[in-house]
């Protein structure tokens, strides 16, 4: 009895790149699985993508969409990034506010 192959070279299954594509969600899904407290909802998500837009892609966390092809979020860069800017930038205020009469 011959014996079956388990699997041809097409079955086994994602190749290396695909399974890095794997690790990036859309702007939607990124909204309704991880956003939490910090974006209630897409416009705030955007303002923020907006506003931070260079730094968010500098630090892997953002790939900005092309024509038809969507941005795209890395979860772990972009939810790191977003509590980096907004600690930055609760310093800023809070050192402002000291300096106000």
């Amino acid at each position: 009895m011959a014996k079956r192959r388990t699997a041809t070279r097409k079955q086994q299954g994602p190749t290396r790149a695909a399974g890095a594509l794997a690790g990036y969600l859309s702007l939607p899904d990124y909204l309704a699985q991880c956003a939490g407290p910090f974006f209630p909802n897409r416009r705030a998500l955007d303002w923020f993508i907006r506003q931070n837009r260079v730094e968010l892609v500098e630090g892997g966390a953002l790939i900005l969409g092309e024509g038809r092809t969507p941005s795209i979020i890395q979860p772990d860069r972009f939810g790191q990034k977003v509590i980096d800017i907004r600690h930055r930038k609760s310093i800023d205020k809070a050192a402002r506010a000291a300096n106000d009469p």
